[in-house]
């Protein structure tokens, strides 16, 4: 897939937000009877409902919906496979754990290769026996999960809380969850909002803890799910470095980490307008920006990609959470960025990126992953060679339609 500098302009519609997918769908398949509308087709929404399926639930596709007309049915027994999804895994790991008879959670590609030590170290403390392939999957559970006081780190990622907030309602206990050094607390959030629309309360209280009442159940539920920020990021990115593009179907309430992409723009001097539902960036002169994406690791490769073109230094903290993702996330942006003429480098949880006004044609490997792909496809639009991307299919993971969505821009 080449990518070069031309005359794009247009309007994106953005598609459905995975993240937001998976955990309603997931509440869904527990409280059965229940639409989840706008899912999207990427290959992580779809391959959890086909684990979802395989673990009794029945689930129709009618017009970009899932119809849930039978919930998961427990206990858990056989073995079930997400395919590549980090969040779904994490997610149904805990959800098996609430009534596991020997079912095994097992995963391709890069899945296999990310970790899952939380659940280790904290299962056998809560009654349920768990099995590991060196600290990843696949994973082989079983017991009850009991509730109680939990006490988890939360430096290891948002997805393990998310995973104890949806599973701990169907416990007998009360539970309470004390998080310690949470990171990307919007995400935790945004599954509490999924939960209570649910019909699941969870109550916030001082320093990051969290009370559950247990013996809860799921509520059914007609669930709208949102566009998605990740997949937006890389278009207002392209609009703010200067292409005439409008980008729709976001909600500006959302609870979705990455809409922090917005306080980098306004902090780097680039004005963004809402006009007919639709978000587009104003002439701006931009300037280098430094912003802690602790919370919105996935914002990462978007900004690097806005950084490239603004000269001067740029610095983004947070690279110790990029470690853990499709690919060795920190790694891969330094290296496939470098070749197209950027300095940029690491340095003590830093990433810096030395901007140029022009960088150079290069061929470029994405590494299996997607975030990396879409994030050189729009350096690849102000190159004048433009960059040639490796399997270019690696997209299909969160935004199948990515390419042909950038071949709209240009007709």
């Amino acid at each position: 897939m080449i990518v070069k500098r031309e005359n794009y302009q247009g309007t994106i519609h953005v598609p459905a937000s995975k993240s937001d997918a998976q955990r309603a769908l997931i509440a869904g398949a527990l409280a059965g009877n229940s639409t989840i509308r706008n899912i999207g087709k990427s290959e992580d929404v779809l391959n959890l409902i086909d684990a979802l399926r395989s673990l009794g639930a029945e689930i129709d596709l009618s017009n970009g919906s899932a119809l849930i007309s039978k919930p998961l049915a427990a206990p858990f027994s056989g073995r079930v496979i997400p395919g590549e999804s980090g969040l779904a895994s994490r997610l149904l790991i805990a959800i098996l754990a609430t009534n596991a008879q020997d079912v095994v959670l097992d995963g391709k590609g890069s899945l296999r290769k990310r970790k899952v030590d939380v659940y280790s170290e904290l299962f056998p403390e809560l009654g349920v026996q768990i099995e590991t392939a060196n600290g990843s999957v696949p994973v082989r559970l079983n017991g009850k999960l009991s509730g109680g006081e939990i006490i988890v780190d939360g430096s290891h990622g948002s997805q393990y809380i998310s995973g104890f907030l949806m599973a701990l309602p169907l416990c007998e206990k009360d539970s309470v969850l004390k998080v310690e050094n949470l990171k990307s607390r919007p995400y935790v959030l945004m599954t509490i909002n999924t939960l209570k629309k649910f019909g699941i309360p969870v109550k916030v209280k001082a320093n990051d803890t969290f009370e559950i009442k247990g013996n809860q159940e799921y509520r059914s539920t007609d669930y709208i799910v949102e566009g998605d920020w990740s997949a937006a990021s890389y278009w207002i990115v392209a609009s703010a470095l200067g292409y005439n593009l409008q980008i729709k179907g976001l909600a500006l309430n959302s609870l979705q980490a990455d809409k922090m992409i917005m306080d980098v723009l306004f902090a780097s001097g680039c004005k963004i307008k809402n006009e007919n539902d639709g978000l587009k960036a104003e002439d701006s002169n931009l300037h280098p920006f430094e912003f802690d994406a602790s919370n919105c690791p996935d914002l990462f490769p978007a900004l690097v990609s806005l950084a490239a073109f603004i000269p001067g230094k740029s610095k983004i903290e947070g690279t110790n959470r990029l470690y853990n993702k499709e690919s060795n996330r920190a790694e891969s942006l330094i290296r496939e960025f470098s070749k197209l003429g950027l300095n940029i480098y690491e340095n003590d949880n830093l990433l810096i990126i030395e901007g140029m006004s022009q960088l150079n044609s290069a061929q470029i490997d994405p590494h299996g992953d997607h975030r990396i792909a879409m994030a050189l496809a729009i350096a690849g639009m102000f190159i004048e060679g433009g960059v040639s991307i490796d399997h270019p299919e690696v997209v299909a993971k969160s935004y199948p339609d990515f390419w042909k969505d950038l071949k709209s821009l240009k007709e």
